[in-house]
């Protein structure tokens, strides 16, 4: 009796059908997410003319997915996993030479860049079970880089570098004094010759 479970009949049964078809046509061409199912269930509720309120939650899109063999899957980003072997090598390296330097944190910096998407792609689509990921589907080029350096203390933080595809964008006409570094390239990428600049 412990292992016993009722089964609950969905409120609009006739909405899943439909749904699990729309799920089917857009996911062909662009990433669903689950705030766009969500949104999509209260318009076919609204628009099947079903009786009665059906609040269409976090908890109602999990028990749907689950129910009708829906998944998230990975349809972009980096494919290739990091060398475990190189960074090994290079941990014992750097740490040899802050031993034969004598480096103190403050003189040891690090520097980091991330990309800043304008039009973003979801990493992840919600698709039926017997789908493959698409592997078509690549991030927008429309992107600005953010580089930031800061030494091992913390006491000093270099001005942000950012990098943009353009060398006067339209949004930064008439401004003289940035809170940041700007600098340009066509894929708007960090470059060797960058740091040339700084």
């Amino acid at each position: 009796m412990k292992n016993r479970k009722t089964l609950h009949r969905a409120k609009n049964e006739d909405l899943d059908p439909v749904l699990i078809e729309w799920i089917r046509q857009r996911s062909k061409d662009t990433p669903l997410t689950g705030l766009l199912v969500v949104k999509q269930a209260r318009i076919y509720h609204e628009e099947l003319n079903f009786e009665g309120e059906c609040e269409y939650s976090g908890g109602w899109l999990q028990k749907f997915k689950k129910c009708l063999g829906i998944k998230y899957l990975k349809i972009c980003g980096e494919k290739s996993s990091p060398d475990d072997e190189a960074t090994e090598n290079y941990i014992e390296e750097f740490a040899k030479v802050i031993s034969d330097e004598n480096l103190s944190p403050e003189q040891i910096y690090n520097a980091d860049e991330t990309a800043l998407y304008r039009c973003y792609v979801p990493r992840k689509t919600l698709t039926m079970a017997n789908k493959r990921a698409t592997t078509d589907v690549k991030d927008t080029k429309q992107k600005l880089t953010v580089l930031e350096c800061a030494n091992a203390a913390g006491t000093h933080k270099i001005k942000l570098a950012v990098i943009g595809n353009s060398l006067y964008p339209r949004c930064l006409k008439g401004m003289h004094n940035l809170p940041v570094h700007y600098y340009a390239h066509k894929k708007a990428s960090v470059m060797g010759n960058l740091f040339q600049l700084v």
